[in-house]
């Protein structure tokens, strides 16, 4: 039999493609200890034939409501900020080692829901003096224990997150004394990319397997002000994570979320320092 032919028989035996959209429903959900309930995504995918556009993903009609123990808080649409869903009561704030289930009730009958246990709240024990920080010019001829971090070690955390956040990375000089017109301006670092989608992100995110890091100077992007946090996160929130980190993108087979749809209800907990990074390097 010809090769030709025996390609031909394979070719109109396989099924078509298929082309069909069938909706999924995605929940993005995060809670942090000491918080209220806020940014509480409902979302549906979008068929691949279409350009992506987040605004119209954005499910804004769904009955949510979070639960723990006798205790229900029912969620509304934020739509003034279009940030998701929110708990009204603002005085209201997520607890330590507490279990909260989520539930998301669609218009079509579909639902879906999902646990998460908060974890232990964390504390520091060494953080810098002072808000402002100075560049160093040789960082190994600075003294030992020169702005190094350290927070309590909670037992059964294998890795805490780390992230740097730029708060203002146009206006340097408001925060000085006295106030000045000066901008602000970013770090260039030889083995930085302008053209890489990373560059202009104001956050950078990192993983340590230990309580305690000296202050990372490569870590800053942009001098001026900057927010720090160390969380102490969840099992689903470190998974998550570490799948964003590594692939940017979500296995839904490691999905918390049961039922008609996919996705994450995550918790942690975490500290925060601010610092004012000063130019004092060309």
């Amino acid at each position: 039999m010809p090769v030709l032919f025996i390609a031909f028989i394979i070719t109109a035996c396989e099924d078509a493609p298929p082309l069909d959209y069938v909706k999924k429903y995605y929940l993005e959900a995060y809670i942090f200890v000491g918080d209220p309930i806020k940014n509480i995504k409902v979302l549906a995918t979008q068929p691949l034939s279409d350009s992506f556009n987040y605004t119209k993903s954005l499910i804004k009609d769904a009955n949510v409501v979070i639960k723990s123990g006798n205790n229900t808080y029912p969620l509304v649409y934020d739509f003034d900020k279009n940030s998701g869903y929110y708990y009204s009561d603002t005085n209201f704030r997520i607890k330590e080692l507490t279990e909260y289930t989520i539930e998301v009730t669609f218009k079509d009958g579909s639902s879906m829901k999902g646990t998460t246990n908060t974890p232990q709240s964390i504390v520091w024990t060494k953080v810098p003096t002072g808000e402002l920080l100075y560049y160093p010019l040789d960082s190994l001829k600075m003294p030992p224990d020169t702005n190094k971090l350290e927070w309590k070690a909670i037992p059964g955390t294998l890795y805490y997150i780390v992230s740097l956040k730029c708060l203002d990375t146009l206006e340097y000089g408001k925060y000085l004394t006295p106030v000045s017109n000066e901008m602000n301006r970013r770090i260039v670092r030889p083995w930085e990319s302008p053209n890489s989608p990373e560059y202009l992100e104001t956050t950078r995110w990192g993983i340590l397997p230990t309580n305690s890091s000296a202050v990372l100077w490569n870590a800053f992007k942009w001098y001026g002000k900057s927010d720090l946090k160390i969380y102490n996160p969840d099992y689903n929130f470190l998974m998550y994570f570490i799948q964003y980190q590594r692939t940017g993108s979500f296995d839904a087979k490691l999905s918390n979320i049961k039922g008609d749809g996919f996705g994450i209800f995550a918790s942690a907990a975490y500290i925060q320092k601010d610092f004012f990074l000063i130019k004092n390097q060309p």
